[in-house]
């Protein structure tokens, strides 16, 4: 049980990971709400009505909390879930845990049927979530676009990672060298929607991109945007 000065707490953490709403488990998620969970069993979370009682299994947290971020107070210490709108769940489970190697961690089952998935990769607690798009209001579709990126180690990786991708007969991108943003590897998954693979950047201030209309590009080191 959280003591009532953790309540707020509790509940932001939570929020921040499910979000408003109605989610998988189809309860939506209020201040009021209490979360049972149990990382153990590995089973979604469930929400009940407690309006004075909040229940928070520690176990289930994937990473300790940093240092704040820069310029806030706030201790972000990772992107710990992407959620992606699938037409097809079963066969995009199949494609993420070929190309990454990640584990079925949770489904989630509505009306007798499997709407959703969360994938997870032990190592670094990273989850990605596939929701079927049947049932997402508006029926997003993120074709030819990167609404993620991932990191890897070196471009060493990158090229290993190309030649998994061969080897599955999964369509990529050629790599392609960013500047000062390093090397990059597009990979659509099987609705088209891209994830994009980055090496370290090799510079730690800003930079601006301008592409042009021959398809070349050029680097340029003032801002644009107002950023004061």
């Amino acid at each position: 049980m959280v003591h009532p000065p953790r309540l707020h707490t509790a509940w932001l953490e939570a929020h921040t990971e499910w979000g408003p709403g109605q989610h998988e488990d189809g309860f939506g998620l209020d201040p009021s709400d209490e979360v049972d969970v149990d990382c153990t069993r590995m089973a979604p979370y469930h929400l009940h009505s407690v309006p004075t009682l909040r229940t928070v299994s520690p176990a289930c947290m994937l990473m300790p909390m940093g240092q704040p971020a820069s310029g806030t107070d706030i201790p972000l210490t990772m992107i710990r879930q992407v959620k992606l709108p699938v037409s097809d769940l079963q066969r995009s489970v199949t494609w993420y845990r070929s190309l990454l190697g990640l584990e079925l961690g949770w489904e989630f089952v509505e009306q007798g049927v499997v709407r959703g998935a969360v994938l997870v990769d032990r190592a670094t607690g990273l989850l990605i979530g596939l929701r079927d798009r049947t049932v997402i209001p508006g029926q997003p579709s993120l074709t030819g676009f990167d609404a993620f990126s991932l990191g890897v180690p070196s471009v060493e990786a990158l090229h290993k990672l190309r030649d998994r991708c061969e080897q599955l007969g999964f369509a990529h991108a050629d790599l392609m060298d960013r500047g000062p943003g390093g090397w990059q590897l597009d990979v659509p998954d099987p609705d088209g929607t891209v994830v994009r693979f980055l090496s370290p950047l090799a510079n730690s201030g800003f930079r601006g991109v301008e592409f042009f209309t021959d398809g070349t590009m050029a680097f340029y080191d003032e801002p644009r945007l107002n950023a004061t």
